[in-house]
């Protein structure tokens, strides 16, 4: 039995998405146990209390570390962001964490793990700052003109392997606190910009099935590829490892078009938080209406989708 050191970030909002997730994680791999440190601020009893009766269940320890968001004082979120400074705590893992662990892989909430994680987690990144997919969603204008970042290595912060001890020898949350501190202007993805700027050649490149971002299927966002991303996409995507719902489409809105929200729902149901209320992200009923009618036509072949694949079922029934 392999143990593995699992990492992420919530507040008491996505508190149940982080839950969801981690239901997903230790449902696909329970031959292994786990140690999941959760960075948090404010969590309430209940949740916590789920945690704990989650990790119980699956043989595994679910660790609380309380941050003092005085850390993130110069981490700019933006009024309108869809995100909270919580995007920024992945920063200081090596800081927070036992100091005997060299290795951890960091898992955002709005993720579903889908499968067995072994060869994730077994990567060789001893040489290097991190593992991670490439990030093919982001634009290419906003690579080169915002970070100076190599376009074509740009990778998403959602699933990061991270070589703790290279961190600390290297100092790279420093880099990265220093680079968010002199250029706030620059951080259109927040901790992902800082992490994308400094981490220049020090990054160990994974399959983008360990970080399949569900929007890359939108068709708008798909036809605008070249054609050998096109392929890597369509590769990945009736059999990824870990979905991330990085964009707009959550799975958890009433309104979502997502082909795989029924993966979320699969795994909600067998969750602690299986009773947890889906978002109204809908301003009328009227504007709900319009968007079901739409999502039928599209269905009947009527009009185009808007994913180019509707749903995808899963292996396993629910």
């Amino acid at each position: 039995m392999m143990k593995m050191n699992i990492a992420c970030a919530t507040d008491n909002n996505f508190a149940p998405y982080c839950g969801i997730m981690l239901t997903s994680l230790f449902e696909n791999n329970k031959e292994h146990s786990f140690s999941v440190y959760i960075l948090t601020r404010g969590l309430s009893e209940e949740n916590t209390t789920k945690f704990n009766s989650l990790a119980s269940k699956y043989h595994s320890i679910i660790t609380m570390i309380e941050l003092d968001n005085d850390t993130f004082k110069s981490c700019p979120i933006k009024e309108k962001d869809p995100v909270s400074i919580v995007a920024y705590y992945r920063l200081v893992l090596p800081f927070v964490l036992p100091i005997e662990i060299q290795k951890v892989l960091y898992l955002d909430v709005d993720i579903i793990v889908d499968k067995q994680i072994d060869t994730l987690y077994n990567t060789d990144v001893n040489n290097v700052a991190l593992a991670a997919c490439i990030d093919y969603y982001l634009s290419e204008e906003i690579l080169v003109t915002k970070i100076d970042k190599d376009k074509k290595n740009y990778f998403n912060s959602g699933v990061l392997l991270i070589n703790l001890d290279y961190w600390r020898h290297h100092q790279i949350a420093e880099q990265c606190f220093d680079f968010i501190e002199k250029n706030p202007d620059k951080l259109l993805f927040w901790d992902q910009d800082a992490l994308n700027a400094i981490l220049q050649n020090t990054v160990q490149f994974m399959d983008i099935s360990y970080n399949f971002i569900s929007d890359y299927l939108l068709a708008v966002t798909f036809e605008a590829f070249p054609e050998k991303i096109k392929q890597s996409i369509l590769q990945s995507a009736y059999n990824p490892t870990i979905i991330h719902f990085a964009g707009k489409e959550k799975p958890w809105n009433k309104i979502s078009d997502t082909p795989y929200k029924s993966f979320y729902l699969y795994y909600k149901r067998r969750s602690l938080w299986a009773d947890s209320p889906q978002i109204s992200n809908y301003p009328t009923l009227r504007y709900y209406l319009g968007w079901y009618r739409r999502r039928l036509y599209a269905m009947l072949g009527f009009m185009k989708p808007r994913f180019i694949i509707m749903s995808i079922k899963r292996e396993r029934e629910s």
